[in-house]
């Protein structure tokens, strides 16, 4: 070990009189800044004076960093940097004071020893019922450190955190490799705040090269009758820690190492019945409704799965296990081959008949999967207006370019692309048209008891009316109810679907000429009788869209904050000449400024009364007599106001 001082001010180096063993460079025991980078391996040169300059700039005084030198005989050797610098009232950098390691391998035989004893001792604690913790640290994305900076260098980083891990804190054991990216360490006596402490501390000394990962198991919490149960239970919270983002601790629930097991149980399974000519599998269908006749014109594929072990497993449960290990790919091929084979024989009795099938982001990704769905399509025989393709909000629409090329090879066949979830993600209507697709499937979560949200339908309807204007379809999900479709019905969206006209059922049940007799006289009836009924106030939302609708008063809703603007009803988009609104400033588009108002009443309003005032707008040349409060809406605050007209009034009685 060499110790190591750096005077910031005079920007010179002084070394312990055994730097000349580490390195023949320095022939003395100081040396300039620019000297010492000279020593320093050119590949690792600019990464270390990256980082000093971003330490010193955010005044850290922990400082940890490993590096490789030049020795005497001028080979490679790697060195373990260590130390705090000290920082004037300023905040500027006075000096660092540290020591210089050279980093030594070790030996396979070093290293099955360690772990023997490593072993050996947590079986001693385990069985002794001592208190304590088994961590095991990871350092993320090893892999990719060392395809870029070269295997040595990712060594150097496991050396470096097991240093670090061998000083912080003398409660934690001497940490041994497990496996080739993590490291495990014994805490005999901690709580699991020390254990909180250590783990952070080693993030924060091994910043600079990267971030770390940790699982961890409490040795008296689960008295287990093999210990070394215990090493296999620390690894699976650092495989939910990893799955989490990274950069974490986890420490180890068994719940959620149960649902581990189940899954990996369940993908045994799917594995296996992909290899028996799906097994197992089956596919449901689900009717779609048009809006304006109530007929039947398609149905969604939807995807079921039997285990022989569990019985019926939720889409939610398998599906993520298909993407993840790949089996989506054949699996999504056998669900697009046998709903086409299904689409052909109904349309024996429905010429236009359309099934849709879903398509994850996996299979998207590879670059066969345009030609894979353009020859399922020729060996069905059907032409591609008898598909359509859905997509979910969730996966990365914006790749626009790489998309768009997939849906219009599909599109040039007459195959129709649809974004199922919409509003669940971070779409826009905006960004869609920049898309090559044909409809939005709306989310059932905006559609669920609509009939009693004002918010909901407005929403709605500016979507479906916006969605028109692009000539994109518009089907509404999760209809369940009469009162639902009943609201949705004047909104006129192009397509409904389902409970109230059908769950999911399997192709012996889809009867297309039986169902859509069904569906035309069950929604003709709700519609004879909503129509005819005497109290028009029963449906709550329907009254309120009334009443914003056709109120003469100029209603406006925005943001207190940021003053965007969410809604205008007709009287104020007629007294502004505005009807694109949504986002835009209040003060641009009320009042033609640049700027917020200097007489905006907002810090002054209230949730429990209205602030009334009077304001001549020159901008639209009215006189108005305002009413404003403070309104919450869900998890947002926005600012309500009403705004009468009173231009042809001399005085406000």
């Amino acid at each position: 070990m060499c110790c190591q001082f750096y005077h910031f001010g005079e920007k010179i180096f002084c070394f312990s009189d055994n730097i000349e063993e580490l390195t023949g460079a320095i022939s003395n025991s100081s040396c300039s800044l620019e000297q010492w980078y000279h020593v320093i391996y050119e590949g690792d040169r600019h990464r270390l004076q990256r980082y000093v300059k971003d330490m010193f700039h955010i005044a850290e005084e922990g400082y940890s960093f490993n590096y490789r030198l030049r020795d005497r005989s001028g080979q490679l050797v790697w060195v373990s940097s260590k130390g705090k610098c000290t920082f004037d009232e300023q905040g500027q950098p006075k000096y660092f004071l540290g020591f210089l390691v050279a980093s030594k391998g070790q030996n396979d035989h070093d290293a099955q020893s360690r772990q023997a004893a490593f072993l050996q001792e947590l079986r001693a604690l385990h069985s002794q019922g001592q208190e304590g913790y088994l961590l095991m640290v990871n350092v993320d994305d090893l892999s990719q450190i060392n395809l870029k900076y070269g295997r040595e260098f990712g060594d150097g980083i496991l050396r470096d955190l097991e240093d670090s891990m061998g000083s912080v804190d003398s409660r934690f054991s001497r940490p041994f490799r497990n496996g080739h990216s993590s490291l495990c360490t014994l805490a005999t006596g901690a709580c699991r705040e020390t254990v909180e402490t250590f783990f952070h501390t080693l993030q924060q000394e091994m910043q600079a090269q990267c971030t770390l990962s940790g699982g961890c198991v409490s040795l008296q919490e689960f008295q287990v009758p093999d210990s070394d149960l215990l090493v296999h239970y620390a690894a699976s919270a650092l495989d939910a820690a990893k799955l989490d983002g990274e950069n974490q601790l986890v420490f180890f629930n068994p719940e959620d190492y149960e649902h581990k097991l189940s899954a990996i149980e369940l993908q045994a399974e799917l594995e296996a019945a992909v290899k028996k000519d799906f097994s197992g599998f089956s596919l449901q269908y689900q009717p779609q409704v048009r809006s304006e006749t109530f007929e039947l014109a398609s149905a969604e594929a939807l995807i079921r799965f039997c285990s022989p072990r569990r019985g019926m497993v939720s889409p939610a449960e398998f599906i993520p296990i298909l993407e993840r290990c790949g089996l989506i790919i054949p699996v999504g091929l056998w669900v697009l081959r046998t709903a086409l084979a299904q689409c052909r024989v109904w349309r024996q009795q429905l010429p236009a008949f359309r099934v849709s099938v879903n398509m994850s982001y996996v299979q998207l990704r590879r670059p066969e999967i345009q030609a894979e769905v353009l020859s399922a399509l020729r060996e069905s025989g059907l032409p591609g207006s008898a598909l359509t393709i859905e997509v979910t909000e969730g996966i990365e629409l914006q790749e626009y370019g790489y998309l768009n090329t997939i849906f219009s090879a599909w599109k040039k066949e007459g195959v129709e692309i649809s974004v199922d979830d919409f509003g669940t993600g971070y779409s826009s209507l905006g960004w869609l048209k920049k898309l090559a697709i044909d409809e939005i499937k709306i989310d059932r979560c905006f559609v669920s008891r609509i009939q009693h949200s004002a918010y909901n339908l407005r929403l709605l309807s500016n979507i479906i009316e916006v969605a028109k204007s692009g000539f994109l379809r518009v089907c509404c999900e999760g209809v369940e109810t009469t009162e639902e479709l009943a609201v949705l019905e004047p909104l006129q969206p192009t397509l409904y679907q389902g409970f109230f006209f059908s769950k999911p059922i399997p192709p012996e049940s889809f009867l297309p000429n039986d169902l859509q007799q069904r569906f035309q006289a069950q929604c003709q009836k709700m519609v004879r009788t909503s129509r005819t009924k005497g109290n028009a106030f029963e449906n709550q939302a329907v009254l309120e869209h009334a009443v914003l609708e056709k109120t003469e008063d100029a209603i406006t809703v925005c943001d207190p904050d940021t003053h965007e603007l969410y809604y205008l009803n007709p009287a104020a988009q007629r007294i502004f000449g505005v009807r694109d609104y949504w986002g835009r400033k209040c003060y641009q588009v009320l009042r033609g400024r640049d700027a917020p108002c200097d007489f905006c009443p907002n810090a002054a309003l209230r949730r429990d009364s209205f602030y009334i005032w009077e304001d001549r707008n020159e901008y639209c040349d009215r006189h108005f007599l305002l009413k404003d409060k403070l309104l919450d809406i869900g998890e947002r605050t926005v600012r309500f106001q009403v705004a009468m007209d009173i231009t042809k009034r001399e005085y406000v009685s």
